[in-house]
């Protein structure tokens, strides 16, 4: 078990080791102050939590507890980051670390880069919907933004170029036959 010091010299328990790490990370990239120039209390005054709580989490690897580690990234990013990054994304990245989830200050993926994979899926799969003769406008909209996001989760999870022509299909024909049943059943 890895241990981090406190203020007073004892040794506590990591609960995450390598966490602060990557929460400092964060911080860095969001803009805050350095560590030994105000951190904690720029941090702390920011989530409107403790000193100790903030400690908790820049210095000691211990993160905070269910969705508030979520919570905390998207208050950060939506005040302090231009650049405007999935928080769920992050938080995972922060728990987990490189080994599960990829960095996603090293590697840029940002809302805006979704957007721009968003539009390359959204035409892909009309222009598979077409050659399919599929009416996506007839599907709806619950089904085709999980179709969506199966595709943008398929591309990001396998880090793929573009997205996987065959799963597109495949996505396209269920959604089209869910669809039909819903109405159906109406």
């Amino acid at each position: 078990m890895s241990h981090s010091s406190n203020d007073k010299g004892k040794k506590v328990e990591a609960a995450c080791p390598g966490f602060s790490n990557r929460f400092n990370w964060f911080l860095n990239e969001a803009g805050y102050r350095d560590i030994n120039q105000g951190r904690l209390t720029e941090f702390a005054e920011d989530m409107e939590m403790s000193l100790s709580g903030a400690r908790k989490w820049v210095v000691e690897d211990n993160p905070p507890k269910g969705s508030r580690l979520i919570e905390v990234c998207g208050k950060v990013i939506e005040k302090k980051m231009p650049t405007k990054y999935n928080p769920k994304r992050v938080a995972c990245w922060l728990e987990y670390g490189d080994e599960f989830v990829p960095n996603p200050f090293k590697s840029g993926k940002s809302i805006a880069n979704d957007h721009a994979i968003m539009g390359s899926i959204y035409v892909l799969v009309h222009k598979m919907a077409k050659k399919l003769d599929i009416n996506i406008y007839e599907i709806q909209s619950t089904i085709m933004d999980s179709v969506y996001t199966k595709i943008m989760d398929d591309v990001v999870e396998n880090k793929l170029a573009e997205p996987d022509s065959r799963l597109i299909s495949s996505l396209l024909v269920l959604a089209n036959k869910e669809s039909v049943r819903k109405k159906q059943g109406q």
